[in-house]
């Protein structure tokens, strides 16, 4: 897997978004901060000054970052459901899809512009929490954490969430499978089987999935393939292709544009071959 041509492809997007990823950026901006403060100048516009009646304690920092933890993971669904719902972020999420084999570099195998579109969704579902905690609370909340990661997150990661990545089958039962993604659920969401697409969004949280109908549980373990499906050609075989192809597939007159392209190197072929055959006298 590690040798497979799609891994190299990987390493290579890793390797440039790096240094480019960045400039693509365009919200930025619009980040978690911005839109908490506008929520709470609502907030004191329509019920006046903070009341700061909630004391932070243990069991309310343990609520708010639970609470963060689903908000975030709840932006994530959003932007991933759209992402394969709207054709033209689709173009860019599809870099993610057409990885052939699963590893740890598959995890990052995105397109920077669909790096910074994940960003403001995230933005508005996290401010939707912690807008009502910074006007209620008395100071600043803080959220859990270990090793600096949202403390839900760490115990997520601690139970295989590298392995959602890899062609290693973990499940854990159809009843937790309700509430967490499993590696399993995930590398489902990869397969190129028809019956697998649009399938167990959600990146921490499978409560998503549940609610809005995308759920997919496995009942066993199931031969999975990887890619984009359907029998389609690799349309990302090297880092160049898979920053430019999105680009080009999201032009609205781009097979219109094809059409005048092929007509016209018809034309200078033929007025080439015209060209060649021998004069007569």
């Amino acid at each position: 897997m590690f040798l497979h041509r799609s891994t190299w492809v990987d390493c290579q997007i890793i390797l440039v978004n790096n240094f480019l990823a960045g400039s693509f950026n365009l919200f930025w901006r619009f980040n978690a901060a911005l839109v908490t403060s506008v929520l709470i100048g609502l907030l004191i516009a329509g019920f006046g000054r903070s009341p700061h009646l909630l004391p932070w304690n243990t069991a309310t920092l343990l609520i708010f970052t639970a609470l963060m933890a689903l908000a975030d993971d709840f932006g994530y669904y959003l932007f991933h459901l759209a992402a394969h719902r709207i054709s033209w972020l689709w173009a860019f999420h599809k870099v993610h899809h057409s990885a052939e084999t699963l590893t740890v570099f598959a995890n990052v195998r995105v397109h920077p512009v669909e790096l910074a579109i994940t960003g403001p969704f995230k933005a508005v579902t996290i401010a939707l929490v912690m807008a009502p905690a910074l006007y209620l609370g008395v100071g600043k909340p803080q959220v859990m954490t270990i090793l600096g990661l949202n403390l839900i997150a760490a115990f997520y990661r601690a139970t295989g969430a590298q392995l959602h990545h890899t062609h290693i089958w973990l499940s854990w039962g159809p009843r937790l499978e309700h509430v967490l993604i499993s590696p399993a659920m995930h590398q489902i969401h990869h397969s190129t089987a028809p019956r697998h697409w649009n399938r167990n969004m959600g990146g921490m949280f499978a409560l998503w999935d549940w609610m809005f109908g995308t759920l997919y549980i496995p009942h066993g373990r199931e031969e999975l393939t990887y890619g984009l499906g359907g029998h389609q050609p690799q349309p990302h075989p090297n880092v160049l292709a898979a920053y430019l192809v999105p680009f080009w597939e999201i032009l609205p007159r781009r097979e219109r544009l094809l059409r005048d392209l092929r007509r016209l190197t018809q034309r200078m072929h033929s007025a080439s071959a015209a060209d060649s055959e021998p004069g007569t006298l």
